[in-house]
């Protein structure tokens, strides 16, 4: 039964229809046979939908992809997207390197993954290392949204030093995500090869201090001195305010969604979560946002 229903997941996602595929993926999942594929499958499109925001989502997606890594110990996608979640917690990096180490010795080809890889390298505490396979992977590549990733760690380093819990956001790998982390750029994990979250600047967990909503994003103002967003959160439009685009972490999922992000107004709004400080109040804004992360529908 579970091979079944896994291929109907498959064929209503590749017709357009991503909630069906979702339902028919969580049933196959949760079968007692089911093997590694659909509870990989069930947790790269829950992560999608809900985000590394919902600590619910995260949990249960976790808790598949250990399970899809324990019946197919080969599968790279299991062991990246798993060391992926592991970077979010900082008291699980180790084994987060511990699973991504493993995953770039089945696959020591794939660039995307190493980067997860040294960015975890880096927060574990072996930062020499880290900068120097970043400065030989930026030189390598032929990518250019790869290098400006590397280059973005190197960056990262650079500021941070030795890396601490909720100092910075950036783009490279996952959370921190900006997957989350906390020094600055944007981050997206596609579908292997769309980019990695940062882990610290992620908000599966919220920082101290901070504060999160969702709703809806209708407009990015870059006009006037910094960035301004407008949120349609249940009927009330909540407004935010940064200095600059470079202090707010964007993390998606979807590479449709990251390729429709700029200035402007959103028609149709894009579904968000936004982690902000409310101490940087003022005005009509509720306060600086840390992250915003662009959710699938």
């Amino acid at each position: 039964m579970v091979e079944p229903v896994t291929r109907s997941g498959i064929l209503y996602e590749m017709e357009g229809d991503a909630d069906t595929a979702f339902e028919y993926f969580e049933r196959a999942a949760g079968m007692e046979a089911a093997g590694y594929l659909p509870r990989l499958l069930y947790a790269d499109r829950l992560l999608s939908r809900d985000g590394f925001l919902d600590p619910n989502a995260v949990a249960t997606a976790s808790e598949h992809l250990r399970q899809a890594v324990a019946l197919r110990p080969d599968s790279v996608e299991s062991l990246e997207r798993l060391g992926q979640i592991l970077l979010i917690d900082p008291d699980k990096t180790a084994e987060a390197l511990d699973v991504l180490s493993r995953a770039v010795r089945l696959d020591s080809g794939n660039q995307n993954l190493t980067l997860t890889y040294l960015q975890a390298l880096w927060l574990s505490g072996q930062t020499e290392i880290a900068r120097e396979m970043a400065l030989a992977l930026a030189g390598a590549t032929t990518d250019p949204e790869l290098r400006r990733r590397a280059e973005s760690l190197l960056e990262d380093i650079a500021l941070l030093g030795e890396p601490t819990l909720f100092t910075a956001t950036r783009d490279t790998a996952p959370p921190p995500e900006a997957p989350p982390t906390l020094a600055r750029r944007d981050a997206v994990l596609g579908e292997r090869a769309d980019g990695e979250l940062l882990p610290r600047a992620s908000a599966a967990i919220v920082p101290e201090g901070m504060e999160h909503i969702s709703g809806r994003l209708t407009l990015m103002d870059c006009s006037g001195d910094g960035v301004r967003f407008s949120v349609d959160s249940e009927g009330e439009d909540l407004r935010f305010a940064a200095a600059d685009s470079e202090s707010v972490s964007f993390v998606s999922f979807s590479s449709e969604v990251r390729d429709s992000i700029a200035c402007g107004e959103f028609s149709p709004p894009l579904a968000v979560r936004i982690v902000y400080d409310p101490e940087l109040e003022g005005g009509d804004t509720l306060g600086s946002p840390i992250v915003v992360e662009f959710l699938t529908d």
